[in-house]
């Protein structure tokens, strides 16, 4: 190439050669695959990581509860102001044989991220008083019927509440908070606001605090009690939804062709059987018979509207 005479060079490296002779040196890119012309599916990678974690308490309450028969039976009530409405499960509606009232559309009980958990289609009248002190007058309530209130006990462990010095001495709303037990009832936000109190009584950081009610005092927040496991999150709220039939409804009727079926005249379906029992087609020409009107009362009467009306204008003789 040196002992080349010619003055023009590589157009793309300037090199002593010819531009058809230049060879690329950057390093060859591995081929890409070619798009389907699909977005790619999402690739997701989940791990779960057991950590330790301080348990929880939720504010409970043993109350009384009246049964078909005015008698009042004692339950574990669990008080969530999230809630929206009140929830009874139905093995203790059956306990206490209470009617039930079926709902003239369905509740749909949505969780976290408003994630359905639940339809309720029947709703309960109760009567609420509580077992640790005296209330009076009762608590009057209707409560959404479901098979379960919570999904396990609560806590879900037990609590050693030794240390917890600033709840001694108190009327507890329920004495063994500190025990896993079921729960048969939610009392929601509106029995929340009936039976709150002012009173207020904190521990450390690592202690729950105790509110004052008029079911007692609760018993509620976190511990200093280290646990590895799920988390045990119980958030509820609801929101009127309509019934699957409803919602099939609407949709068959936005979806359904319109009708092009009408209602006719008797002198419109005459003319439409005749046209279809005495038309034919052959080949691009159609052969059919007119439809003569049998009864002519209507030019009768017509007639003599107009004889009279030429009388009325003849001039006079």
């Amino acid at each position: 190439m040196s002992d080349c005479k010619s003055n023009f060079t590589c157009k793309v490296c300037r090199g002593k050669h010819h531009s058809a002779l230049h060879k690329d040196k950057s390093p060859v890119n591995p081929q890409q695959p070619k798009s389907s012309g699909h977005p790619p599916a999402a690739s997701n990678t989940c791990a779960t990581t057991a950590l330790l974690r301080k348990a929880k308490i939720k504010a409970t309450a043993d109350v009384l509860i009246k049964n078909k028969y005015n008698q009042l039976i004692r339950c574990r009530a669990v008080i969530d102001n999230w809630s929206d409405e009140n929830f009874i499960s139905q093995s203790l509606v059956n306990t206490l044989q209470l009617p039930k009232e079926k709902l003239k559309e369905s509740i749909t009980v949505n969780g976290l991220q408003s994630q359905s958990v639940a339809t309720v289609d029947h709703v309960t009248h109760v009567e609420i008083t509580s077992y640790a002190t005296t209330m009076n007058p009762p608590i009057s309530t209707t409560a959404l019927i479901v098979r379960k209130v919570l999904a396990a006990p609560t806590p879900l462990h037990r609590i050693d509440t030794s240390s917890y010095t600033h709840i001694q001495g108190l009327a507890l709303a329920d004495a063994d908070y500190a025990l896993p037990k079921n729960v048969d009832l939610l009392l929601g936000v509106e029995v929340f606001q009936q039976i709150v109190e002012a009173q207020l009584i904190k521990g450390t950081n690592d202690q729950p605090v105790a509110q004052n009610t008029k079911l007692g005092w609760i018993i509620y927040g976190v511990t200093g009690v280290l646990i590895d496991g799920s988390s045990d999150c119980a958030i509820t709220a609801t929101g009127n939804g309509e019934s699957v039939d409803a919602i099939l409804r609407k949709f068959w009727e936005v979806e359904s062709l319109p009708s092009n079926k009408r209602n006719f005249t008797l002198e419109e379906e005459a003319c439409e059987n005749h046209y279809r029992l005495t038309t034919v087609r052959q080949m691009v020409r159609f052969r059919f018979d007119y439809h003569l009107r049998k009864t002519f009362h209507c030019l009768a009467h017509q007639t003599k509207m107009h004889t009279n009306g030429f009388l009325q204008t003849r001039p006079q003789e």
